[in-house]
């Protein structure tokens, strides 16, 4: 999974439709933390990232019942740069 949304990054370059994918995912201490990587487009997501970023939220929640990776992407979401962000799921992913 990833997301989607025109972003603008250091030095106003806007990248239309940006590309961004969460990457690690660290609980501890009932914290979640994720990395956010945001780069032009699906194809150089894994050579050239224009911004990445570490984000992090309470989830004082159980092992294995609850996707982190689904929750980080809410969070991040709801975060006002993100907000409006459409979801695009992976080649070969599905729901």
């Amino acid at each position: 999974m990833a997301i989607r949304k025109n972003y603008t990054v250091k030095g106003n370059i806007t990248l239309n439709d940006a590309y961004i994918k969460i990457g690690a995912l660290i609980e501890e201490n009932n914290k979640c933390n994720y990395t956010v990587y945001i780069s032009k487009n699906r194809t150089e997501s894994d050579n050239k990232n224009y911004a990445d970023t570490i984000y992090g939220f309470g989830c004082p929640i159980e092992y294995n019942t609850v996707d982190f990776r689904k929750q980080c992407y809410d969070d991040l979401k709801s975060r006002e740069q993100f907000i409006g962000a459409i979801d695009i799921l992976e080649i070969g992913q599905t729901l």
